[in-house]
């Protein structure tokens, strides 16, 4: 699935971040959600989310407690990440399932 993105980003955390937010552009979460979901520390999520954010790939917006990230659909390489993000995930649905006949 990450093959592609791996020769181009070494985090595993980040690339399954970029996966996470601009496959589904609209999706928000939070930090605790994406330690859960990913299986990661929630230090290391932060670490990617910070420095994502601080390229304004991410925007994040406070609600209660909870710090929510989102894709920043106005950033200039925002529709260039989404569309590898979605074809990579294409491309992986398709070699999964024929792995799995």
């Amino acid at each position: 699935m990450t093959n592609l993105f791996a020769g181009l980003i070494s985090s595993k955390t980040r690339i399954n971040l970029l996966m996470r937010f601009f496959f589904n552009p609209g999706t928000k979460a939070y930090l605790r959600e994406l330690s859960k979901d990913l299986n990661v520390s929630t230090n290391a999520v932060r670490e990617e989310l910070n420095q994502l954010t601080q390229t304004k790939l991410l925007t994040s917006e406070k609600n209660g407690r909870n710090v929510y990230y989102v894709a920043n659909d106005q950033h200039p390489l925002f529709p260039e990440l989404k569309s590898m993000v979605s074809k990579v995930m294409g491309l992986d649905q398709v070699v999964e399932s024929i792995l799995t006949r």
